[in-house]
C-alpha cells in the first residue's frame, strides 16, 4: 500500500474529527438547556434595601459546570448565596450581581445538587429590581463521543484493510465475536441505567474518583465525596484503574449514564474476544474457539453479574482472566519468552478483582504443579518467577497504601461473609429460580438471580464428557481439555452447600471468607467449561457456531429484556450522590451514622469563620483566646497535610476516628487542609512505573531481534 494513501485516510478521519469537536474547541458544546426560571419574590419583583428573597424549592441538577444568568434592574448590588438540601459543594457559593446588566456567573457542582437554593439580599439604601433568573446547563456530548468513536472505527479498519490485515476469514470471525458482544450489550443501547444491586457502590465510586481529580490528586486514594463528604479510602481496597477513562469521559462533559453502558460495552467485547484466543490456542481450532467465546460471553451467569448485580469489577475480571490464562498456557508450553505478557495480563486481572485474582492465582499454581516435569525440562521456572515478581512490582501502587492503612488500622472487615451460607444447593446450579437457600436467608435474595451454569455450556459440557467416555478422540490437547472439564466441574461442586466450607473455614482461620460467596466459582468453571463444550458443540458440524448462538440466545434474550424494560433506573442525565455509609474500608468501630454531623467541632474558646471546601481541599480562619481543640468533618487517614498560617501542624486521630489538631491560644490565623498522600506510596508508585517501562522496552526489543531473524 503507498505511504501517500495511509497520509490521506488518516488525514480524512482527522478532519472528520476536527469538524466534529470545533464547538467544543470554541467552547461552544451546544444549546444551553434552560432549567429554572422564577424564584420567590415578592409581586412586583422588587426588593426594598436590606430585603431577602429564597428561591422556591430547588431543581436537582447533575454535578458539572452550570451558569446562573441574572437580569437585574436598577443601580444596587445583590448579594447571592447558593446551598443545596445535600450540602453539595458548590463553587463559588457566594458572589455579588451588579444591577444595570445582564451578568453570567459560572458555578462548579463537584457532586449532584440536590435542590438548590438560591439566596438573596439587597445592601442597605440599595433597590433592587430582578426581572429574570435562569439556571442553566450545557448539553452532554456523549453523541460526539459515540461519533467520534465510529469514526476512528471505521479508519482502523480501512487501514487494516489497505495494509493487507483484513482478510475473508478474520472478517467472519471479527464479525461473530462483535455480534455475540453487540447482543450482550442490548440493555446498554437505552438512554437510562438500569439499577443492579450494586450499581450505586460503583456509581459513588466514579464520583469519588472525579471529585478526587479535581481536588488534584493523582493517582487518586481517598474519594473525597463518600462517607457523607468524610473520605473514603475505597480506592485502596478496591482499585479503580478502568475507571479513569470513564472519569475522563464525564469531566469532559458525558453523562454518568453513558460512560457506564460504554464501560459495560467494553467489557463484553473485552470478553468475547480474550476467551476466543484463548480457546483458539487450547484446541487449534478456529470454529471451536468462536464456539467456546459465545458460549462464554452470553452465558447468563456473565450477563447476571453485569446487569442484575452490577458486579462491575467482578465482570471486567472475567474478561480479563481467559488472558491470563493464555500466557499461562504461552509460558508452559511454548513460547517461555512471553512472561512479560503474563506478568501485565496478571496485573490487570489484580487492579480489576481481587478475589479473582485469589482464583486465578490458585488455578495457575495448581497448573504449575501439573506440569514440573515440563517446567523443569523446558527450563521455564525462570520465566514463571519473573512473571510473578514483576506482577507483584506492577501492583505496588496498590499494595503499599493497602499495606499502611491496614497497619493504621483501617479494615475491610464486612468483606468477609459466612460462607457456609452463601453457598447455594446443588439444584441451583440447573436451575436459577430454585429457592431453597431463601429458608436460610427469610427473602428472595436469589430467586431472580441466575446463579447457575446455563444451559448451553451445561448441555456443551454433558456432550463433550459422554463422547470422551464412548469414544476415543483424538483432538488436539485432549488431556489438558479434559483437565480443564475436570477442574470446572470442580469449581462447580465448591459452589455448593455439599463442599464442606465450615471446615474450609476453620483450617484457613475464615481467610476464605474473603471470598464472600461460593457460588463466585462458577465464574471458573465457566471459563474453564467453554472450551471443552465448545469441542462438543463443534462435533456437531459446519453449523455449530450457529447452534451454540441460537441456545445462547433462547436463554439470554428473557434475562437481557428483564433488564431493558426495568423500570427502576437512573434517568438519562439524572445524577446522584449516593451517601455510602458503612464501616467497611475504614477504622475499625466506625460508626457509619456519625458521618451525618459535618460541623466543625471545638473544644476551648475559639471561632471560625470563612469556611471553604471543594473536595479533599479545606480551609477556614479560626482565632482562639485558649487552647483550642479542632475536630474535622473528616476520617483522619494517613496523607492529609495540615498548615497553620505557612507552618506545618500536626493532627491526630480524636474521636469518632475524625481528623483532629490542637491550636495554641491567642491564634487568629488561616487553617488548610489538603490531601497529599504518604511519601511511601510514591515510591510504591514509581516501582510500579519503572516495572511497567521494562516491560515495554523489553517487548520491543525482542519484537526488533525477532523481525531480523526473519529478515
Amino acid at each position: 500500500m503507498k505511504r501517500t494513501h495511509l497520509i490521506g485516510i488518516v488525514c480524512l478521519a482527522f478532519a472528520f474529527l476536527t469538524l466534529l469537536w470545533m464547538p467544543v474547541i470554541l467552547g461552544r458544546t451546544g444549546a444551553k438547556v434552560y432549567i429554572e426560571s422564577e424564584i420567590d419574590f415578592p409581586e412586583d419583583k422588587i426588593m426594598k434595601a436590606g430585603m431577602t428573597a429564597v428561591s422556591k424549592e430547588g431543581r436537582t441538577i447533575r454535578g458539572g459546570v452550570h451558569h446562573l444568568v441574572f437580569d437585574v434592574g436598577g443601580t444596587g448590588t445583590l448579594n447571592v448565596s447558593l446551598s443545596s438540601h445535600n450540602a453539595a459543594t458548590i463553587v463559588p457559593d457566594t458572589f455579588t450581581v451588579h444591577a444595570g446588566q445582564v451578568q453570567d456567573v459560572e458555578i462548579s457542582a463537584y457532586t449532584e445538587v440536590d435542590k438548590l437554593n438560591i439566596e438573596m439580599s439587597t445592601e442597605s439604601e440599595t433597590d433592587c429590581q430582578i426581572n429574570s433568573i435562569a439556571l442553566m446547563s450545557t448539553s452532554p456530548i456523549d453523541r460526539r463521543i459515540t461519533y467520534s468513536l465510529v469514526i476512528l472505527l471505521a479508519t482502523a479498519l480501512l487501514l487494516l484493510w489497505k495494509c493487507g490485515r483484513l482478510t475473508r476469514e478474520n472478517v467472519a470471525t471479527g464479525f461473530l465475536l462483535v455480534c455475540a458482544a453487540f447482543l450482550a450489550s442490548v440493555p446498554c443501547l437505552k438512554e437510562d441505567l438500569s439499577v443492579g444491586d450494586d450499581l450505586f457502590y460503583h456509581w459513588e465510586r466514579l464520583t469519588g474518583l472525579i471529585s478526587g481529580l479535581k481536588s488534584g490528586q493523582f493517582p487518586v486514594r481517598l474519594y473525597p465525596t463518600m462517607n457523607n463528604g468524610f473520605g473514603g479510602v475505597a480506592a485502596v481496597f478496591y482499585p479503580d484503574f478502568f475507571l479513569y477513562p470513564l472519569a475522563i469521559l464525564v469531566m469532559a462533559g458525558a453523562t454518568m449514564q453513558y460512560a457506564l453502558h460504554c464501560y459495560l460495552i467494553g467489557t463484553n467485547i473485552l470478553t468475547a474476544f480474550s476467551m476466543y484466543a484463548f480457546a483458539k490456542k487450547v484446541s487449534s481450532d478456529k470454529r471451536t474457539a468462536e464456539v467456546a467465546s459465545i458460549l462464554y460471553t452470553l452465558s447468563t451467569y456473565r450477563l447476571t453479574d453485569l446487569y442484575t448485580r452490577s458486579a462491575f469489577g467482578e465482570s471486567l475480571a472475567m474478561g480479563i482472566l481467559p488472558l491470563v490464562l493464555l500466557f499461562l498456557y504461552a509460558v508452559l508450553r511454548e513460547d517461555k519468552k512471553m512472561w512479560p505478557a503474563l506478568a501485565l495480563s496478571a496485573a490487570a486481572l489484580f487492579y480489576a478483582h481481587f478475589i479473582t485474582t485469589l482464583f486465578a492465582a490458585v488455578l495457575c499454581l495448581v497448573a504449575c504443579v501439573l506440569c514440573l516435569p515440563e517446567i523443569f525440562r523446558g527450563k521455564r521456572l525462570v520465566s514463571l518467577l519473573l512473571s510473578a515478581v514483576f506482577a507483584f512490582l506492577l501492583a505496588l501502587p496498590v499494595l503499599v497504601p493497602l499495606y499502611t492503612l491496614s497497619c493504621q488500622g483501617v479494615k475491610a472487615t464486612m468483606m468477609m461473609r459466612d460462607t457456609v451460607y452463601k453457598a447455594i444447593e446443588p439444584a441451583q446450579l440447573f436451575f436459577a429460580t430454585f429457592s431453597g437457600i431463601d429458608q436460610v436467608w427469610g427473602n428472595d435474595h436469589f430467586s431472580y438471580r441466575a446463579i447457575e451454569i446455563g444451559v448451553p455450556l451445561l448441555c456443551g459440557i454433558i456432550g463433550y464428557l459422554y463422547s470422551s467416555i464412548r469414544t476415543k478422540t483424538e483432538e488436539h490437547n485432549r488431556l489438558l481439555i479434559r483437565s480443564m472439564a475436570v477442574v470446572g466441574i470442580c469449581a462447580a461442586f465448591m459452589s455448593t452447600t455439599n463442599f464442606p466450607w465450615p471446615m474450609v473455614d476453620r483450617l484457613t482461620s475464615r481467610i476464605t471468607s474473603y471470598i464472600q460467596f461460593p457460588w463466585r466459582l462458577l465464574l471458573v468453571t465457566l471459563c474453564l467449561c467453554a472450551v471443552p463444550a465448545a469441542t462438543a458443540y463443534r462435533r456437531l458440524g459446519e453449523h455449530a457456531v450457529l447452534i451454540a448462538l441460537g441456545m445462547s440466545l433462547i436463554f439470554a434474550l428473557p434475562l437481557e429484556r428483564m433488564q431493558t424494560l426495568n423500570t427502576d433506573t437512573v434517568p438519562y442525565g439524572r445524577t446522584t450522590e449516593w451517601l455510602h455509609l458503612f464501616g467497611d474500608y475504614n477504622f475499625e468501630g466506625t460508626i457509619a451514622s456519625q458521618a451525618n454531623d459535618r460541623s466543625i467541632r471545638l473544644m476551648g474558646e475559639g471561632e471560625i469563620r470563612d469556611i471553604h471546601r471543594a473536595g479533599t481541599d479545606m480551609s477556614f480562619e479560626i482565632e482562639t483566646r485558649e487552647e483550642t481543640t479542632v475536630s474535622l468533618p473528616l476520617y483522619a487517614f494517613e496523607g492529609y497535610s495540615v498548615t497553620l498560617g505557612n507552618k506545618p501542624i500536626e493532627t491526630y486521630r480524636g474521636n469518632e476516628n475524625r481528623l483532629t489538631m490542637t491550636i495554641p491560644a491567642g491564634i487568629n490565623d488561616t487553617v488548610k487542609v489538603g490531601f497529599t498522600g504518604n511519601p511511601v506510596w510514591l515510591a510504591g508508585d514509581i516501582a510500579g512505573c519503572l516495572a511497567l517501562l521494562f516491560l515495554i522496552a523489553y517487548g520491543g526489543i525482542r519484537r526488533k531481534r525477532d523481525q531480523k531473524q526473519r529478515a
